[in-house]
């Protein structure tokens, strides 16, 4: 994804997030998020050769970040 669809995702997102009233999206997105951590834990945890560590253990510090940032947005 180029850098201004990927600003333009996150432009909606925010736009979506300021617009939720009743606190769904979020929960929604932290569900989401959720799922993906609980799969890369799972990879994790099952072994995987250096690289692919290095990988997937990069991919659960971002999800960690994603998770922190959307519990801080008001």
């Amino acid at each position: 994804m180029n850098e201004r669809k990927e600003r333009l995702a996150l432009v909606e997102i925010e736009r979506k997030l300021l617009d939720d009233g009743d606190g769904s999206y979020r929960r929604e997105l932290l569900r989401k998020l959720e799922e993906y951590q609980q799969f890369v834990k799972s990879r994790l945890d099952g072994g995987l050769d250096p690289q692919g560590f290095d990988i997937f253990n990069k991919l659960r510090l971002a999800l960690e970040s994603a998770k922190d940032t959307l519990f801080d947005f008001k």
